[in-house]
């Protein structure tokens, strides 16, 4: 499995993170029947400590140095490690697909969301050149995957990690932060310390408003593809709305990393 054999190459480099625990034999994956099919079993190491705070600078600026120095520990992964990609494909063209027919009932709300949607296609278009800094992601790095015990920060839940723009990572944190109501008090310590360990990726921080919309778009198209579990709660105008006003205010505000 690909995220077991990354976690592995993740600790051995020396950055905290939940790490699976080998069996007597010495495997990490226990493979068993079920009802259903085959399945997989892995047992992960407990992380000491509570989920950290956005609005606690400290926790930001911890946060920040360790999600660098995750990027650095990945930097060589072996090609061996297989992930799906966090490509455009799988941050826009699938949400497309999973709210596209509910938005079909909904002809004025799909008209802005297809309008936004093509305006950010246009704008990463044009910014290819800062496109650079592809790696090794975790892909849902916010608070709520990380824990920390005194000054020590680990982090967990790598399910959707990938090959991907590093950017991408930092937005998500962003944007959760965003929905905190906390985003500036949060963002400056957590932006300020990943520079000071990889500042190479100042750069590609104009792109940070394109990548929280996309977050926020990948998100919502997760829960309608996945409504068979989640139900369609979320599916509904007030949500839409939402949704569509979200990367609407983030297209004006045009922030920038000092923001």
């Amino acid at each position: 499995m690909g995220e077991v054999a990354a976690l592995v190459h993740i600790s051995g480099k020396g950055v905290p993170v939940a790490t699976p625990v080998a069996r007597t034999d010495g495997e990490l994956v226990t493979d068993f029947d079920a009802p259903e099919g085959s399945r997989w079993a892995v047992l992960f190491n407990w992380l000491k400590g509570d989920e950290p705070i956005y609005r606690n600078e400290t926790h930001a600026r911890l946060y920040g140095e360790l999600a660098a120095q995750l990027h650095i520990a990945t930097d060589d992964l072996p090609s061996t490690v297989q992930r799906s990609p966090l490509d455009l494909d799988y941050l826009l063209e699938r949400p497309l697909e999973s709210l596209r027919p509910a938005l079909k009932s909904r002809p004025a709300m799909a008209a802005r969301f297809d309008a936004l949607v093509d305006r950010v296609r246009a704008r990463i278009e044009r910014s290819k050149e800062l496109l650079w800094d592809w790696g090794f992601c975790h892909g849902d790095l916010h608070c709520g995957n990380a824990r920390i015990d005194g000054q020590q920060f680990a982090l967990y839940d790598f399910d959707c990690c990938g090959p991907g723009w590093r950017v991408y990572d930092l937005a998500t944190y962003r944007w959760a932060a965003r929905l905190r109501q906390y985003e500036g008090g949060a963002w400056r310590p957590f932006s300020e310390s990943y520079l000071e360990v990889r500042p190479q990726a100042a750069s590609t921080f104009a792109l940070l408003p394109l990548f929280v919309i996309l977050r926020h778009i990948w998100l919502q198209g997760y829960h309608a593809w996945n409504a068979p579990e989640d139900g369609l709660m979320l599916q509904f105008d007030g949500n839409f709305e939402y949704l569509v006003g979200f990367g609407e205010h983030v297209e004006a505000e045009q922030f920038h990393p000092g923001a």
